[in-house]
């Protein structure tokens, strides 16, 4: 089957999860110069199933697990703040603008989520490909910015924003 599927990641999906994250793309967008440690980032991949306020969802593709949106309610409530990442080199052009399309109406019709009022993503100012996932998507700037560390540089994140059930 040719076409990206999406789905709710449960305990046993943690190996294609951590292939993700080792990507080095991946690591290097978040923040880091190495890969995870696995049982450390294990112990966080099992958080997601014991809070109704987080989630992950992963895509396929060829019966491959080649991405992943994460998910989870801000501290007050009044927004879902999302991550996502793919292999490097898939095979689904525009993989990013679909994979947070269709997490985007997942978290629309979540009822876990029914409280917030906008999603929202951090994307560093250089990361051109998020940056359009974004934008394609209809979230705006929010004005909010932060300085992190990637790879020894101080690098630029942009918060953005989009209004819970608009296209």
């Amino acid at each position: 089957m040719n076409d990206l599927m999406m789905r709710e990641a449960t305990l046993k999906d943690y190996d294609a999860y951590y292939k993700i994250k080792c990507d080095p793309k991946n690591v290097e967008w978040s923040g880091f110069s190495t890969p995870p440690d696995y049982e450390r980032l294990k112990g966080r991949f099992e958080t997601f199933f014991q809070d109704d306020k987080q989630g992950l969802l992963l895509f396929e593709f060829d019966e491959e697990v080649i991405g992943y949106v994460n998910f989870f309610s801000t501290l007050d409530g009044n927004s879902v703040e999302t991550s996502h990442g793919a292999l490097t080199g898939n095979k689904v052009s525009g993989l990013g603008y679909k994979m947070l399309k269709m997490a985007v109406e997942f978290i629309d019709n979540s009822e876990n989520c029914r409280d917030a009022k906008s999603i929202i993503g951090w994307v560093a100012e250089n990361n051109f490909a998020s940056l359009q996932n974004i934008l394609k998507n209809g979230y705006q700037p929010t004005g909010e910015s932060e300085v992190r560390m990637l790879n020894g540089n101080n690098v630029t994140f942009v918060q953005y924003e989009k209004a819970r059930g608009k296209k």
